[in-house]
């Protein structure tokens, strides 16, 4: 079989990202006045859009409660308001 094996680093992929790096590093000077002449709201797009890189992304979770989930919740926190007295 060809190609690399699983888990190696894609060589291309690794030299893309170093030369965006490298041009970023070269261009934080001129940035950093984009930056300082953006009004707020354009601020505020601009880093949730850049933290996305950063920040890992949180998956929104759903909540069902049928009648057996809501019972023993209630059943728990009369047990907890008992404790309480």
């Amino acid at each position: 079989m060809g190609g690399r094996k699983a888990g190696t680093p894609n060589k291309t992929t690794s030299q893309i990202r170093d030369k965006i790096k490298d041009f970023l590093e070269s261009k934080s000077g001129e940035l950093e006045d984009i930056w300082n002449a953006l009004e707020a709201k354009e601020k505020f797009q601009m880093f949730n859009q850049l933290s996305r890189y950063i920040i890992p992304t949180m998956q929104s979770t759903e909540f069902k409660m049928d009648e057996t989930t809501s019972s023993v919740i209630k059943t728990q926190l009369d047990e907890l308001s008992e404790e309480e007295k």
